[in-house]
């Protein structure tokens, strides 16, 4: 509803439009976002690519802060070795949400099965990795508009292993041997690396991701 208030006022110039979309994101953070914990916070691509919408008109810098920290909440259930952990690049990043960063995904690292480096809060669900990759992208273009280019790009960078898990979910010839009708599966996406599930939500979960970080991370700075 945020995401369709702020197009509408994009279309009309109606400021009760984006009126009512700042209030009712507002409504979103207070309840799930305001005082949590960073291991209870939402993790949805809506409410990040609300926050991105809005900011575009608003330049609400409340939005910037919210979005980082959703966005350090979501990098600390990546499953990365503890070393990469160690020496991530946190850029502009609030210091104390930096270093929460780290001690979340030091421990939730610990234990990495190193076939599922990139997935997310421990399930090997790609369309799980693909939904968390648009939070994600979607923290990074509000914090890149907002001015903060290094933590965007520390963000791009810190996508690579997701993506990379989402496209080893991709079916290819050898994977779909044994299916029926195998030459019609080659190209998609399992719903899980360890089993099939070709549900067309997970298909389109994942098209959507991949095209968004392909996207950005041709506009990223070199070394993103």
């Amino acid at each position: 509803a945020v995401i369709a208030l702020v197009r509408l006022y994009e279309a009309t110039g109606q400021r009760t439009c984006l009126d009512a979309a700042s209030a009712a994101l507002e409504f979103i953070v207070h309840g799930q976002v305001e005082g949590r914990e960073m291991d209870r916070l939402p993790s949805d691509a809506g409410l990040l690519e609300a926050m991105d919408a809005l900011y575009t008109f608003t330049r609400n810098q409340s939005l910037v802060e919210h979005a980082q920290r959703l966005a350090l909440a979501i990098l600390a259930k990546q499953a990365i070795p503890s070393s990469a952990v160690a020496t991530a690049e946190t850029g502009d990043m609030d210091s104390a949400a930096a270093r929460t960063l780290i001690l979340l995904a030091e421990r939730s690292s610990s234990t990495m099965v190193p076939d599922l480096l990139g997935s997310m809060e421990g399930n090997p669900s790609a369309t799980l990795a693909a939904e968390r990759t648009r939070s994600l992208l979607a923290a990074a273009r509000l914090l890149r508009d907002a001015g903060k280019t290094t933590a965007s790009a520390s963000i791009l960078a810190n996508l690579r292993p997701t993506v990379m898990f989402q496209l080893a979910a991709q079916l290819d010839r050898p994977s779909t041997m044994y299916l029926e009708g195998a030459d019609a599966y080659i190209g998609g996406f399992r719903d899980h690396v360890l089993a099939y599930g070709l549900a067309l939500h997970c298909q389109a979960v994942q098209l959507l991701g991949l095209l968004d970080a392909a996207e950005m991370l041709a506009r990223a700075p070199a070394g993103a």
